[in-house]
């Protein structure tokens, strides 16, 4: 399993290093440190079974990390106990514990409860990293290089897209846990009891408000390669989403991609980085892919090119939840 569907990304070792890790954004998990982001475990700690089985399940948002929920339960149990055998961690060590989170006050989803996350928000100098309007453009948002040598990105939460998962509980599980081997730390000890509640209500009040699949495709992409979208698209207005997504239908259609791709067969979407790395080399993602590579959608340099932009603008269109449905589990 892990052959078929991890190594692309993640290498043959698990140093994640695999063919199409030089293109992705947001890189794949070293599994030798056993290191990881998403965990229900205290800092330093690796997660449990429970927690691996759920990123593999339900993916990563903004990453090449997508959903294998369609995936056997046994295979993705099989793929867990697999990926452990990459480190030391789990040797002969004791189960980890899971971190207990604090109850949720019954004021959280109150504008009294937004109201204390945003003093909570700006107590925690959240907008150092994630920005004062929370659209991850703080003064520290370049500068953030995680262990393994890469540059992340704080999230966006203007977006309403979370991470760690769909649920409240989901993104307090991270305020409280931190995200190993990031800038992200543990605020367990900066909130008081129940505040992380208080701090995600202000976290989903953030969000933009977002009526369609091309323009939440549009900001997608300007968020990933602003200097291609500004050169080529301009601003991710809804017009020009609109005018992107249908350039994108016309070039699905004189490649003839429905051949191979029915519209909206990809409903476990995964990210433009992964889009990008399979139009420039599509065995690097998909080991046995029998899909040509497409330079036509890239510039001389190897950076999406308008036409680029427009086919990935396109089959995300087609396959991204509505936005107006996004933050309904909340």
């Amino acid at each position: 399993m892990y052959l078929d569907h991890c190594v692309g990304c993640h290498g043959i070792s698990g140093d994640g290093r695999g063919a199409a890790a030089a293109r992705l954004l947001t890189k794949p998990r070293d599994f030798r440190q056993g290191t990881f982001k998403f965990r229900s475990t205290a800092p330093g700690w690796p997660p449990t079974d429970d927690d691996l089985m759920r990123v593999t399940t339900q993916g990563i948002p903004y990453t090449s990390m997508q959903p294998y929920g369609d995936l056997p339960v046994e295979d993705r149990l099989a793929v867990v106990q697999y990926i452990k055998t990459f480190s030391r961690r789990w040797r002969g060590a004791p189960a980890p514990a899971v971190l207990p989170l604090p109850a949720e006050p019954s004021d959280a989803r109150t504008p009294d409860g937004v109201e204390k996350g945003r003093v909570a928000y700006g107590r925690g100098m959240c907008k150092q990293c994630h920005g004062v309007a929370g659209d991850a453009k703080g003064v520290m948002a370049h500068a953030l290089i995680d262990d393994w040598g890469a540059h992340t990105r704080p999230a966006d939460f203007t977006l309403g897209m979370f991470k760690s998962g769909p649920r409240r509980i989901d993104a307090v599980r991270t305020i409280i846990t931190g995200l190993s081997g990031t800038a992200m730390v543990s605020f367990a000890d900066v909130l008081d009891d129940g505040e992380a509640w208080y701090l995600v209500a202000y976290l989903c009040s953030l969000a933009r408000p977002i009526e369609t699949r091309e323009h939440l495709a549009a900001l997608l992409l300007a968020r990933d390669y602003p200097d291609e979208f500004a050169r080529h698209v301009g601003a991710p207005t809804p017009e020009n989403a609109r005018d992107l997504a249908l350039r994108g239908s016309d070039i699905d259609a004189e490649k003839q991609c429905v051949k191979c791709h029915s519209v909206g067969s990809m409903p476990a979407r995964r990210s433009n980085d992964w889009h990008v790395a399979h139009f420039a080399d599509p065995r690097s993602v998909v080991p046995l892919s029998r899909m040509p590579a497409f330079p036509s959608l890239f510039d001389a340099d190897g950076a999406l090119n308008a036409d680029g932009l427009a086919t990935i603008a396109y089959i995300q269109a087609t396959a991204l939840p509505d936005p107006r449905s996004i933050g309904s589990e909340y």
